[in-house]
């Protein structure tokens, strides 16, 4: 249990890491999503108060709030010197503060006008306290958790009929880190157009992700061959490293055995020109793009606006699955079935490799450790699964295309060391 609780903590802030890309959305673009949530929620959002003990506000101030929204619409549209022309649902949850540079502002308006309202209706007409601040809190908790806003042009749900975005630069990107702009937004930007290329119907999303990823992997291989091939030698000398371990089987406990093992490990590492650290090379290459592509992939416009056979890739698989869609039930399958193959496969090619040589003897430290890797990669396996349950359709493809890249490289590498090892002589079981 405190192996469990030990390595799933690791993996939890790995994916913490992960989500610490910089959300895209803009105030315009928060304010796009809290009119259609608005307009989604606003019964529940009150029988919510309700059921807290909050009073609703009265009709005379709804109707002020909807008033003051439209004149002010309407003001813009007539204000010629006003280039780009504020939405109404900009106008009703934000505003241009002039005590900041008219810098844009979530509830500016909004707050302005129900200190209006206070002198124009009285304080008795005007909505609580306790309501404004509870109806504030629900819309911004909401919007709070959305990302999905990266596209390189004006973007429009629903085939325009839903919440609009604006276009986000290349600068932009670099505004919020340099992470999102090297990395991150050009792969939302490479996805966002291979989505439209690919006729962004749902199906051309799906292809995007698989071109992208295909993409991804490639120049991660090209940038860390040279230390992933050095490292994918350590497969190759796993019989001759079992000899020198067996002759130190009290090395867990014996400072002497513990340190002639690892001398003679480094010898062994020394003679076929493997450097033990070579796998922290690659995982420093490996780790920033792994967030960049998580931030994309998950924050990426179009990728949220498809559907494949009448599933949304913008759902939960959780919740389709337990509306029972089949599509989704399919996709999460196979998912899983990818996952599993992909993390099993490497430790299953090297349970054979060494099953094969003759063994003389036990170490405990040796396998202490390997039971150790069978738990960190079981964990490992299981989170990514629970992770493909409850993120949306979209990410779960993105997992399973992944996973099967990870099964042919995986078999790529195998082959190139059956190749390499037909020189290397063991003593294999009788």
């Amino acid at each position: 249990m405190k192996k469990f609780l030990k390595f799933a903590g690791i993996f939890l802030v790995l994916i913490v890491l992960a989500s610490c890309t910089q959300s895209f959305c803009t105030v315009s673009d928060q304010a796009e999503m809290m009119a259609e949530y608005y307009e989604n929620n606003i019964e529940q959002i009150n029988k919510q108060a309700l059921d807290n003990g909050i009073y609703l506000p009265s009709t005379e101030f709804e109707d002020y709030m909807v008033t003051k929204v439209n004149d002010q619409y309407n003001a813009n549209l007539n204000n010629a010197d006003l280039i780009n022309k504020p939405s109404r649902n900009f106008i009703a949850f934000a505003g241009y503060n002039p005590d900041n540079n008219y810098y844009e502002e979530l509830w500016y308006n909004f707050d302005m006008w129900v200190e209006d309202a206070k002198k124009d209706l009285g304080y008795e007409k005007v909505a609580s306290a306790d309501y404004l601040n509870f109806f504030k809190q629900q819309i911004t908790n909401a919007i709070n958790v959305q990302r999905v806003c990266i596209t390189p042009v004006d973007f429009t749900f629903n085939n325009g009929q839903g919440v609009h975005l604006e276009a986000k630069s290349w600068g932009d990107a670099f505004s919020h880190g340099l992470i999102e702009g090297l990395l991150v937004y050009p792969v939302a930007w490479l996805l966002h157009n291979l989505s439209v290329a690919f006729g962004g119907n749902g199906w051309g999303q799906v292809l995007a992700i698989l071109v992208v990823t295909i993409i991804v992997r490639a120049l991660i291989v090209l940038v860390s061959f040279k230390q992933t091939m050095a490292q994918q030698k350590t497969s190759l000398i796993q019989p001759e490293l079992r000899r020198i371990q067996e002759k130190y089987p009290n090395a867990n406990t014996n400072q002497y055995e513990k340190a002639q093992l690892a001398q003679e490990q480094m010898a062994l590492y020394k003679k076929y020109g493997i450097n033990p650290f070579g796998m922290i090379i690659v995982l420093i290459v490996q780790f920033p793009v792994f967030i960049a592509v998580w931030g994309a992939m998950s924050g990426t416009a179009i990728l949220a606006d498809g559907e494949i056979l009448g599933l949304s890739l913008a759902s939960t698989t959780s919740s389709e699955i337990f509306n029972l869609d089949w599509v989704a039930i399919v996709i999460f399958i196979l998912m899983s079935i990818a996952q599993i193959i992909s993390m099993k496969l490497p430790m299953m090619l090297q349970k054979k490799r060494l099953d094969a040589v003759e063994k003389r003897g036990k170490n405990p430290a040796v396998e202490k450790n390997e039971n150790t890797m069978k738990w960190v990669n079981n964990i490992m396996m299981v989170m990514i699964i629970i992770m493909g349950f409850s993120l949306p359709v979209g990410m779960a493809i993105y997992w399973f295309i992944g996973a099967l890249i990870s099964i042919v490289q995986t078999l790529v590498i195998q082959k190139i060391n059956n190749n390499k090892s037909k020189g290397l002589k063991y003593k294999t079981k009788k």
